[in-house]
């Protein structure tokens, strides 16, 4: 299971971020799906896009040239 989906999840079921009912069912809904054992979620792809991101990928504008694009936790989620 995707640790960057259950950590949004728990952030949004901490207050830390603030998530309308909408996305707080669908990120409930998908996390059950995960969970049944019916379907298989597999994260490899989604893991090799995040670090290619992470790793190559440099910010082209000041203040942040050059530097690397860090994802934040609801970016790598939906990833």
């Amino acid at each position: 299971m995707s640790e960057y989906l259950l950590d949004y999840r728990e952030a949004i079921r901490t207050g830390e971020i603030i998530a309308g009912q909408e996305l707080t069912g669908m990120l409930e809904g998908l996390v059950f799906d995960m969970d049944c054992g019916e379907y298989i979620y597999d994260t490899r792809d989604a893991e090799l896009r995040i670090r290619f991101i992470e790793r190559f990928c440099k910010h082209t504008k000041s203040p942040y040239f050059g530097k690397p694009f860090i994802l934040e936790t609801w970016e790598k989620a939906l990833i």
